[in-house]
């Protein structure tokens, strides 16, 4: 996961983590060197999520969570799962936005190998007599399994605050967060 923080006057990025590379596909220098690189690379069919996050706090509206494809230096399409949280400065004026982006590719691509299968692979078991069923089901299954740890780690990391623990140290790696979450919950 790649964090960020993104200037509310214009749209410059003013942190991105190291782990842009894996997420977008992009080093963290070029968004941070080259304010336009983020609106370039948007797939052109996806809402802009710094605008929708924008629209939300001038309705007074939460900050949506959102999914959107970017094109990275490969030309290769990357779907992004986006949550933002709002900065304000010391008067409670917002300034800033600032999140978190989780390249979610492998997990869409799973999504439509499923859709696929039950639209054209499934009717046609069902045509043929055979049971309705999903010949990649262990991969599948392997993958939900591999999400849903990623997700209880995700979910530990926004609550480390909340724990009492400093946003600003390293993120410790999964079975620490796991001990974290069991000791607070």
């Amino acid at each position: 996961e790649a964090v960020y923080q993104v200037s509310l006057a214009d749209g410059a990025f003013l942190y991105v983590g190291p782990a842009a590379l894996h997420v977008f596909g992009y080093t963290a220098d070029e968004f941070t060197r080259d304010p336009g690189l983020f609106r370039r690379i948007l797939h052109p069919e996806d809402a802009d999520p710094i605008e929708q996050v924008r629209a939300a706090l001038g309705a007074g509206m939460p900050l949506p969570l959102s999914t959107y494809r970017v094109i990275d230096a490969e030309g290769e399409e990357r779907w992004i799962l986006q949550s933002s949280a709002l900065v304000r400065a010391p008067e409670g004026s917002p300034v800033a936005i600032e999140g978190i982006c989780r390249n979610v590719t492998g997990e869409k691509r799973a999504q439509q190998t499923i859709e696929e299968h039950r639209a054209l692979g499934g009717r046609d078991q069902r045509q043929q007599g055979a049971p309705d069923r999903c010949l990649a089901a262990p991969r599948l299954t392997h993958e939900a399994q591999r999400l849903t740890a990623l997700d209880r780690e995700a979910r530990a990391i926004d609550r480390l605050d909340l724990c009492g623990h400093a946003l600003q140290q390293p993120a410790p790696d999964g079975e620490v967060l796991h001990q974290i979450l069991d000791d607070h919950q």
